[in-house]
């Protein structure tokens, strides 16, 4: 391939409704599984070429995409290749074949998985002459224009996510591979701080992780990352396979059965098998597992939320105004950004909390789906708030040293329109009970 013509563009198909409320701020490529995200991975593995990401026009400003407009201009002028890879598909070392097809073939391929586009190779000038509708790939049924213009097919064995609860549930098997991709030979034998370090040949610290005395990290289960400026506070345990991502601090408690907590993180108590993606606060005891927690997330003391039935039974998901058997007996919580829990807020399992939603009462949730802005509980249920959100996540922020942008706002304010309907029929359930 050649790196100064051929364009990686990383696309969103219609499923990402399917990783809601976690995908309502985001692309799906930039859900954090193990160390990295998709998309960090997808430019792992073309480096050195340009790698874009193609997605909702909503989000497409805070996270440096392009519109389709802007990528057919882009193809215009370049006489290379444009390869679109689905941004739920997860690159492995065990994909270096078809990754290899994909930068060799002069040929316009589609790759196909169960008939999911998983990637398809066209010449810049082909994609040049396509309208903007016909790439505006995150809409239903629209990768079909990508099919119906290769001239072959081929089919491929690729890691894809398809449900909200698949990124946590693969989550210890992507840290382990994510360990043995980018850390491995950066291991040293150096102590970490003051901590007693089981298995230190599966241990990657920065230089300046400082850890107390009393902490236990123990990557005999599998591997574990402390990335730069973590801080672990005494009486901390840390299971492996484990990711603490850069200036994250643990303040006490447990991290068992494969968590990865992004940057910016204050996290004490049990968590359990739990992704998080970046600057969210939970800094008093209580249970979170098998759970996916989005960014700026604060959760009041002592909050718990249930991931196993009493019955051990199947659990089920309400999702996009539907309820979906997820054929597993673990899982947690699912809370989008932004989303706040009172001190002894407790959630049901395969709870589904929307952005900005406002929790409190120190009471059980009972209801599977929360709909973003919604304040109150059960019993007690208020009209979604923008302004208050707004202005709350604007404080948050600045307290991190994050800007809230006009950007952010008409993001907030997309959602708060497009989850009216929801919090309508949420208002109403709560005068004829749950």
């Amino acid at each position: 391939m050649n790196p100064n013509s051929d364009i990686i563009v990383v696309f969103e198909d219609a499923a990402h409704v399917q990783f809601n409320p976690l995908a309502l701020s985001r692309p799906v490529c930039e859900l954090l599984t193990g160390a990295r995200t998709g998309l960090q991975r997808i430019k792992h593995f073309f480096d050195p070429c340009r790698v874009t990401a193609l997605c909702r026009p909503c989000l497409t400003p805070l996270f440096d995409a392009v519109t389709a407009e802007a990528l057919i201009e882009l193809a215009g002028v370049t006489d290379g290749r444009v390869l679109f890879i689905n941004g739920r598909t997860i690159l492995r070392q065990d994909d270096r074949a078809w990754i290899e097809s994909l930068k060799t073939t002069p040929t316009a391929t589609a790759y196909l998985q169960d008939n999911t586009l998983i990637a398809a190779v066209l010449p810049s000038r082909q994609v040049a002459a396509m309208r903007p509708e016909s790439l505006k790939l995150h809409e239903p049924d629209a990768t079909g224009a990508l099919q119906a213009a290769a001239d072959k097919t081929e089919t491929v064995t690729a890691l894809t996510f398809d449900f909200i609860w698949d990124p946590m549930r693969l989550n210890p098997e992507l840290l382990t591979a994510d360990f043995e991709l980018f850390y491995r030979d950066r291991v040293t034998s150096a102590p970490i701080g003051d901590a007693v370090v089981y298995g230190r040949d599966a241990v990657f610290a920065a230089p300046d992780v400082s850890a107390a005395a009393t902490v236990v990290i123990d990557a005999r289960p599998g591997p574990v990352i402390l990335e730069a400026g973590v801080k672990i506070q005494p009486f901390t345990y840390i299971e492996g396979p484990a990711y603490i991502g850069p200036n994250t601090w643990l303040v006490g408690g447990k991290l068992t059965d494969g968590c990865s907590l992004g940057s910016g993180c204050r996290v004490g108590g049990e968590v359990e098998n739990t992704i998080i993606v970046a600057n969210t606060n939970k800094y008093h005891d209580g249970f979170l597992g098998h759970a996916y927690v989005g960014e700026w997330v604060n959760f009041g003391a002592l909050t718990t939320n249930s991931d196993l039935r009493n019955d051990y039974g199947e659990i089920s998901v309400k999702q996009n105004r539907q309820t979906i058997k997820t054929g597993h007996i673990k899982i947690g919580s699912f809370i989008g950004d932004h989303a706040k829990t009172g001190i002894g807020m407790t959630l049901n399992t395969g709870a589904m909390i929307g952005f900005g939603a406002n929790l409190f009462g120190g009471c059980l949730i009972i209801e599977k789906a929360i709909p973003g802005f919604a304040w109150g509980n059960d019993a007690i249920r208020l009209p979604g708030r923008l302004p208050d959100v707004i202005q709350t996540a604007r404080t948050a922020m600045g307290r991190r040293g994050a800007e809230f942008t006009e950007h952010h706002k008409h993001l907030f304010q997309t959602i708060f329109e497009n989850t009216q309907t929801e919090r309508k029929q949420w208002m109403r359930r709560a005068k004829k009970g749950v």
